[in-house]
C-alpha cells in the first residue's frame, strides 16, 4: 500500500512541476509580446477576472472557471498520454 501511495505522490508531483513550468512559460511569452498582468481574481467562484494591457491598451479579461478547468484537464490528459507513449517508446 505505502509504495503505491509514494508511487502516485511522485506521479503528482511530475505533473505538478510541469503544470508550474506551463504556467512560467505562458507568462514569459506573454510578456514577450508586450503584455502585462496587472490583477488576477476570482469574483464569485464562476469567474476569473484578469486586468492586462496589451499594446498599450488596459483590458479586462474574464474567464468562466468550469471552462478554464476543463481546458487544464484537457491540457493535462495530453501530457499523461504523450508520458505514456514516451514510456512505450511510441513517440
Amino acid at each position: 500500500m505505502q509504495k503505491a501511495s509514494i508511487k502516485i505522490s511522485s506521479k503528482c508531483d511530475t505533473v505538478s512541476m510541469w503544470a508550474e513550468r506551463k504556467h512560467h512559460e505562458y507568462r514569459s511569452q506573454f510578456g514577450r509580446m508586450g503584455g502585462k498582468i496587472h490583477v488576477q481574481k476570482t469574483t464569485d467562484g464562476f469567474q476569473y477576472s484578469v486586468v492586462v494591457t496589451i499594446r498599450g491598451r488596459q483590458e479586462e479579461c474574464i474567464y468562466n472557471v468550469v471552462h478554464l478547468k476543463a481546458e487544464c484537464q484537457v491540457r493535462l490528459n495530453n501530457y499523461l498520454y504523450d508520458a505514456k507513449e514516451q514510456v512505450h517508446g511510441r513517440a
